[in-house]
């Protein structure tokens, strides 16, 4: 059983810049911030200083102690980034859900870039199906404040 969320923003500057930008192993270190009771990133870096590209690893530290390892499934500049991971969480999210994907889509608009940021959780047993609405929330609430900092940070 899965659950998703997502988060959207529209960025007054150029796809290609917005995609380099919000794709950055150093944004997500820089910007992505604890909210609520969801961790921010800590780390982010490459597995074996492979570049960002499919098939590629990359493993992300968060501000709770938790260490995940995402594939990277999709890296089509400047349209699509999505990424995979399967271990890795701590308590108590790694009670609720055992897998996640997020999957940015970058969109050109009149005015700039729309981002489309996507989230489905894999959860562990459809038990925790309450619980995990929760947490779907205050996830959202975070992801919706990552792209608000992107946002901030690329325009002023």
């Amino acid at each position: 059983m899965q659950i998703s969320t997502s988060a959207t923003i529209e960025i007054a500057r150029p796809r290609e810049a917005v995609f380099d930008f919000a794709c950055a192993c150093e944004t997500y270190v820089k910007l992505f911030r604890p909210c609520g009771s969801i961790a921010g990133v800590t780390t982010a870096q490459m597995i074996d200083g492979a570049p960002l590209a499919a098939g590629a690893r990359r493993r992300m530290e968060l501000s709770d102690g938790a260490v995940l390892e995402e594939d990277v499934v999709t890296f089509d500049r400047p349209t699509r980034h999505t990424y995979r991971w399967t271990r890795g969480l701590r308590a108590p999210g790694k009670f609720l859900v055992s897998a996640g994907e997020g999957d940015w889509t970058f969109t050109e608009q009149a005015r700039g870039t729309r981002i489309d940021w996507n989230y489905t959780f894999d959860l562990t047993t459809p038990l925790v199906y309450l619980a995990a609405l929760a947490m779907r929330g205050q996830f959202q609430c975070w992801m919706e404040q990552q792209l608000h900092a992107i946002s901030k940070s690329m325009t002023g």
